[in-house]
């Protein structure tokens, strides 16, 4: 003869179990949307980590040309106080004495040396100047990047070049 086993559960016990269920059901949902909330707020601040580590490569990048720059000019300067300088003994040279033919034939010499010099240096300083000016703004612009990587300057595209229209 075959038994069957029937459970009886006090219905109040019952009640009680599923209300427990069905709060453990809410707070493993709220606890869902807490999760994806923090997941994507640690997604935004990672990509704002980054645009901020990108702007601070870029402010070393923009340092590093001041720096030149300032290189530059510091040189140039020296090569004005040289020329100036020579301009005077030349000066000096051409009041003491016209019989000293082969030293003021030096000394001018030395002068149009100098100012060949100022003039490279100037050159180079404009031409540096303009490049400054012009990579500042694309970089301002977002159309490329520039990053200084084992002290070399290193510029990229912050997207692909689109082959079918690389003007985009």
């Amino acid at each position: 003869m075959a038994t069957s086993l029937v459970g009886c559960v006090d219905e109040m016990k019952y009640e009680a179990a599923l209300a427990d269920l069905q709060r453990a059901r809410l707070v493993a949902a709220a606890r869902g949307q807490e999760t994806a909330i923090m997941y994507w707020r640690q997604a935004a601040l990672m990509e704002q980590i980054q645009l901020r580590d990108a702007h601070l490569q870029q402010i070393a990048t923009a340092r590093q040309f001041v720096q030149k720059l300032e290189e530059l000019m510091a040189l140039n300067s020296d090569l004005a106080k040289r020329l100036a300088n020579a301009e005077r003994a030349l000066q000096d040279l051409a009041n003491a004495s016209n019989t000293n033919k082969p030293a003021e034939q030096r000394a001018k010499a030395e002068l149009e040396e100098i100012r060949l010099q100022r003039d490279e240096l100037d050159t180079k300083i404009a031409a540096y100047q303009r490049l400054v000016r012009n990579v500042q703004a694309l970089v301002d612009s977002g159309r490329f990047k520039a990053t200084v990587h084992n002290g070399h300057v290193q510029f990229w595209l912050p997207r692909p070049i689109d082959s079918s229209d690389p003007w985009k």
